[in-house]
């Protein structure tokens, strides 16, 4: 990576010289600039890099419910501030999924949720079975300051940001998994505030099927999660 040379070269002409030079302040702030810029550069690289060479979808028979357990609290170890309310189907089907890749979806709608709520605040994510196509959906909702419904349909491009800094190819990374199942993602505004992040999944992945649509309602806390009520 040729950012690397760059960065190393800029750092070391500051240990040498930024003590030394007399000037207005324009040598170390130029190159703190440049350094700033090199670690937006290489950030957007290493997403470009991973959004090019995604693996290959790799399907197993999967719950659904243990995946989002799962990344929930992985995610919550890092994030103390972003607490989470899972409201899962009872009996979910299993299905053919890629469980790690899923797992990097939801991570990705996480990261994009905690950004709009500026690192805390609730994330509601819902498993459920429609009634009507017998498709199962995932769903991921916060609580931040919601998005300008004219651009719902740009934010699964590849490039397009919404916010300072970003590379603009976490949803990109997220609709090209989630087409690899064979299932479509789409954002709506949340009811109260916010905004609803909605994966609908075929039903030909499911390997059984329950018309039980109840949910369980769960707590994600810490490493634990706690069983509280039926809905």
């Amino acid at each position: 990576n040729p950012l690397t040379p760059i960065q190393l070269s800029v750092q070391r002409l500051r240990r040498r010289y930024l003590d030394k030079i007399e000037d207005d302040g324009t040598f170390g702030e130029s190159t703190e600039i440049i350094l700033k810029e090199v670690d937006a550069l290489k950030t957007l690289v290493n997403e470009f890099s991973s959004f090019a060479r995604l693996p290959e979808t790799k399907k197993s028979i999967e719950d659904l419910n243990d995946i989002v357990v799962e990344a929930v609290n992985l995610f919550k170890v890092a994030h103390e501030a972003i607490t989470f309310d899972l409201n899962l189907l009872i009996e979910m089907p299993k299905m053919q999924l890629d469980k790690s890749q899923l797992k990097r979806v939801l991570f990705n709608l996480f990261d994009n949720s905690v950004a709009a709520m500026n690192l805390a605040g609730n994330i509601e994510v819902v498993t459920e079975l429609d009634s009507d196509s017998q498709k199962i959906k995932l769903s991921v909702s916060d609580e931040g300051c919601g998005i300008d419904p004219e651009v719902y349909n740009q934010l699964f491009e590849p490039y397009f940001s919404m916010r300072e800094g970003g590379t603009g190819l976490g949803l990109a990374i997220v609709k090209r998994i989630v087409s690899d199942h064979g299932a479509s993602v789409k954002a709506i505004a949340n009811q109260n505030r916010g905004t609803r992040f909605v994966i609908e999944f075929p039903s030909g992945l499911q390997i059984t099927k329950d018309p039980n649509k109840r949910t369980l309602k769960i707590e994600a806390q810490d490493l634990e999660v706690e069983k509280n009520e039926w809905c």
